[in-house]
Parts: structure tokens; sequence; C-alpha cells
């Protein structure tokens, strides 16, 4: 009996996770052999050992500090690296978010590969993942089909997101002595970052001094030395075992992180973008009134104040993007089996109520 084909998973970033770990147990449940590859990150590896237990999960580099060190001991050892354990382990095809480094063995080994990405401000990642992956799968806000490029309906936090994945659970809410859609959810994010080192002013923390300070609040703080600032507000020790549960029942998310925006708008929650980065996927949501884009601490301080949905109405949302919206697991299992030369086999999922229990991992914008 011939071997089942080995199939690479290399998640470098805490939002690949979330993104990866329905696909990676749906491969291993068809019976694949399957391997998670990483860097040392932070948390990252701990993680992914966290979500996705069952699966092998070995780590290959270091993530850089400077400029410098990311494009080297990121960019350039740690292909290297991959390259070797490609070699070693005979992996038939390799599959992640920014994927181009086992993309290059594989297209030099004469194997596929396989990526999903929305980011093409991330010049590097995008265009080496255009250039290098057999297949590259987009939303179709970044355009049509062309070359390797394959236009997906929707975003990729739908992978965890979407109600035949993700069912939220109210007792997240009630063990923080809050009650479900009376509190705001607010997440900061470290504006050191390489994501975020325009945003110098921070609109969370004027919102705050403008107003918000009286309101109740859950705070998603990536910079804890902040602290001292928002002495008003509950300040999430994170990781939390369901945080997006928190979202799902809050009455706004207001995020200066575009992740975590996007996926309070995914929710089905009203949900403000208070950060600076114009991107493509931001865009789509804005242009379906799925969410806000308010810079300006008063203007948006206003929209919080006048926002509101009601949870059936959140509820039909969700149905509506379930039913619009490609089921990106399955559609990454699928271009998987197309590219190995195997017959497609029927997904187990379904659209299911959205009032029982789930967990989730940390916020999708994290640095590990």
């Amino acid at each position: 009996m011939a071997s089942q084909p080995h199939i690479l998973v290399d998640l470098t970033h805490p939002a690949h996770v979330n993104c990866f770990k329905h696909v990676v147990r749906e491969l291993d449940r068809r019976g694949f052999r399957v391997t998670v590859t990483t860097l040392n990150r932070g948390r990252l590896p701990a993680i992914i050992r966290r979500e996705i237990p069952e699966t092998p999960c070995v780590v290959i580099g270091t993530q850089g500090v400077t400029r410098a060190g990311i494009y080297l001991r990121t960019g350039v050892l740690r292909t290297l690296k991959l390259g070797w354990h490609i070699l070693r382990n005979n992996v038939s095809l390799a599959l992640g978010a920014v994927a181009y480094q086992g993309g290059l063995w594989c297209r030099m080994l004469g194997r596929p590969s396989l990526g999903i990405y929305d980011d093409p401000g991330h010049r590097i990642n995008y265009s080496m993942s255009c250039r290098l992956l057999s297949r590259f799968l987009v939303p179709t806000c970044l355009g049509d089909a062309e070359g390797n490029r394959v236009p997906f309906q929707g975003l990729k936090e739908w992978a965890y997101l979407s109600p035949a994945r993700f069912v939220p659970d109210e007792s997240a809410v009630t063990r923080l002595g809050l009650r479900p859609y009376e509190y705001e959810f607010v997440r900061e994010v470290d504006a050191r970052t390489l994501n975020y080192m325009g945003q110098t002013v921070s609109s969370i923390e004027a919102l705050y001094n403008l107003g918000l300070r009286d309101s109740r609040v859950v705070l998603s703080l990536e910079n804890k030395s902040r602290k001292s600032l928002f002495p008003n507000w509950s300040i999430l020790d994170e990781p939390v075992e369901d945080i997006h549960s928190l979202m799902h029942f809050s009455r706004t998310v207001i995020s200066n992180g575009d992740s975590m925006a996007r996926e309070g708008a995914m929710l089905g929650r009203p949900a403000v973008y208070a950060g600076i980065r114009e991107m493509p996927a931001n865009r789509f949501l804005l242009d379906q009134e799925l969410l806000a884009h308010q810079v300006d601490p008063t203007a948006c301080l206003e929209w919080i104040r006048q926002s509101s949905r009601t949870p059936a109405a959140q509820a039909e949302l969700r149905s509506r993007l379930l039913a619009e919206w490609d089921d990106v697991v399955g559609l990454l299992t699928r271009h998987v089996d197309e590219l190995l030369g195997r017959e497609p086999v029927p997904q187990r999922t379904s659209a299911i109520s959205v009032q029982t229990s789930s967990q989730s991992p940390v916020p999708s914008d994290a640095v590990a």
C-alpha cells in the first residue's frame, strides 16, 4: 500500500494558527500525513501545540528583531533550513499563508504548493507568493484570476469565524462578571510592531480620554506596560480561553489593529477600525457596510454611541455571509486534492446554531 502524501503546513504568525487549524484537522481526518512547521517567535510554538496538539510541530528558524535580522534570519537562513526539512522528509505539498519559503523549494523539486493571503501591503510576502506558489488563493477584492492567482469570495478569517466553524460560548462573558451585549470590546495593538509603526498617537487612548472611560469596556491590550492609562477598563489577562466569544457578545468592537476589526465585523457586531492602514480586505468590508473606519477619535466616539445591532440581526447577517461566502477550509482542502491528483472528499461542515460552546486562541493581530 502506497504511503499517503506528506503535507507541510508552515505557520509563522498567530493569525495563521486560527486560519489553518481546521484545515490541518480536516487533512489529518482524511488520512494525509500532516506536519506543522513554525519558527521561534515568542509563544507561537506553544500556541500551535495547544490548538493542534494531535499534529507534529517542528520549529525551524528564528524571528529576527531588526529589519536586517528579519531578512537574514527569518528570510534567508530559515528558507535554507526549511528546504532541508522538505528534502529530508519527502514533503509532497507545502501549504500556508505566507508560504513562499516552502513554495520556493517545492517549485525547484517539481512539487506543488498552495497559499492564501490578503495583504498586498506586505510587498515581499505577497509578490514572492505570487511568483513561487503553484496556486495562490486571494479574496476577490484583490482582483480576478490571473496566472496562479485564484480568487475566492470572502476573507481568510472566515476559515475560523464562519458559523460552520465557530460557535460562541456565552459563559466566556459571564465568567468575567459581564452581561451579553452590555459592554464594548476594545483592542489596542502595539505601535512598535512592524505593521503599526506609523500609528504614533493612540486612537484608543484618545477615545478613553474623550469619554469612553465611563463605559463598560473589555480591553485587549497588546503592550501591557500601558495598563495605567486605562484604569477604568477591564484589561484582559491574555491569552484568554475564548476571545472571539467575548467579541461576539459585545455591543461594539473597536480596534486600532485591522485584523480584530475585521473579525468583529464577521462576527456580526458593529465594528470600527480606528487605525491608519488602508487595506483591500478592509475596503471589502467597508463597501458592504460591515465595517466602519474612523481615524478621528471624536468621530469614532460618536459612531460608537450611535451604533447598535440586535442579536437577531447579528444572526441574520452571519447566516447571509455563510450563504454568500466561500467555505475557506473546504476551498483549501479541495485545492490540495486537485494539486495532488486526488478525488475531492465531501466536507462534513454544516451551518449550526450560534448559541453553544467554542474555543478560540490569542488575538489574531498579536505578535507572539
